[in-house]
């Protein structure tokens, strides 16, 4: 019997639960976070100032994902938090790897959105802009998937 053999043996008599501990122990863990690309009218993409982001602190609305929540639930409640906009979001646009144990899914919110009326403790600002006119203090990935985004529609 080759070892592959003698592990599905092995796991056909072993518990779930200990199955998946096994898993859990053996595989990297990371992070997954979700951004969205939210476009007005003019189809300038709205952009928030984070409070705790330091090198990078223009970018795209979004954060961690919550145990069972899909990128486009989790994007829907962080700007309803941020901003107490509520929206609604297609599909993916993309996926960045922030590091090696970080990955971001962006996704495209649909229809436009308004400028917010009211931004909660973890921003201190909100705009639209254009998307070649972005500001330098962003993270490259966003950069990127807005441009590729304008891209596509236009």
């Amino acid at each position: 019997m080759n070892v592959r053999g003698l592990i599905a043996a092995l796991c056909r008599w072993l518990p779930a639960w200990l199955i998946r501990a096994l898993l859990r122990t053996a595989n990297p863990h990371f992070i997954v976070s979700a951004a969205g690309i939210f476009r007005n009218a003019q189809g300038e993409v709205l952009l928030l100032r984070h409070v705790f982001r330091d090198r990078y602190p223009w970018g795209l609305p979004g954060g961690f994902l919550k145990a069972g929540e899909t990128p486009e639930q989790g994007v829907v409640r962080e700007l309803r938090e941020e901003t107490g906009l509520d929206v609604a979001v297609g599909g993916v646009a993309g996926v960045n790897l922030i590091s090696p144990r970080h990955m971001e899914v962006i996704v495209l919110g649909t229809g436009s959105v308004q400028m917010p009326s009211s931004l909660n403790f973890e921003i201190f600002e909100a705009r639209f802009f254009a998307p070649d006119q972005l500001p330098e203090d962003m993270p490259p990935g966003h950069r990127r998937r807005i441009r590729e985004s304008a891209q596509r529609t236009s």
